[in-house]
């Protein structure tokens, strides 16, 4: 049996599984794209079944002050997004979005531009969830914060973890890539709890019957 702790039990579920949140993430990379104005492509996913409680990610690479936008699944399943960037990174959306405008919008003005690109891109994923699943949920509001990484490392590995330790989440990792801009490479990070898997297998099973 395969280690549950680092891939998916199933290559059929795991195939299914990516295919689902793939064409999630390529309907919020489309609108992503109209919001900046330019044409942005988001990687595979690297997905990892694991523990609740074992759910840290390796983000280590991000260095210096970071922020980062969550969006809370509510209704029928929980889950979380993540999405983290760095302020070049920032500065390079609000430049996009103001149309290279000098006076690009700083405090609660620039907070309201990452809330809404965040907005738009988890219900893109929000959406294919609830449809492909046949399940209700819906993204709350999302909520800015900005830190280091390491305090992001916590946030993640304790996020949903205070009633469902012993349930198995699902951590999706994507990366964005503006066309043109190295060093554009904001991350959307997924963390969702059972039974999301049960219900991802379910389908994935529903999906291969004929083959």
């Amino acid at each position: 049996m395969k280690d549950k702790k680092t891939i998916f039990e199933n290559n059929r579920v795991e195939k299914f599984a990516r295919a689902l949140i793939r064409s999630g993430h390529d309907q919020a990379a489309a609108s992503f794209s109209l919001m900046v104005r330019q044409k942005v492509v988001c990687g595979e996913p690297l997905l990892r079944l694991l523990p609740n409680q074992a759910g840290v990610l390796a983000i280590k690479e991000r260095t210096g002050p970071l922020t980062i936008i969550t969006t809370d699944i509510i209704g029928e399943l929980k889950g979380k997004s993540y999405f983290l960037l760095n302020a070049e990174e920032c500065n390079q959306i609000y430049n996009l979005c103001t149309g290279g405008d000098r006076n690009k919008p700083t405090g609660l003005a620039g907070d309201e531009v990452l809330k809404e690109l965040d907005n738009i891109l988890s219900a893109a994923v929000i959406t294919r969830f609830s449809n492909c699943l046949k399940i209700t949920i819906y993204g709350d509001v999302p909520r800015i914060w900005t830190g280091e990484n390491k305090d992001f490392q916590t946030m993640i590995r304790n996020d949903l973890s205070e009633n469902l330790a012993s349930d198995t989440v699902i951590v999706a990792d994507v990366k964005f890539t503006l066309k043109g801009c190295k060093n554009f490479r904001p991350r959307l990070i997924w963390k969702l709890a059972e039974p999301f898997y049960s219900l991802i297998q379910q389908q994935a099973i529903k999906e291969y019957q004929n083959y």
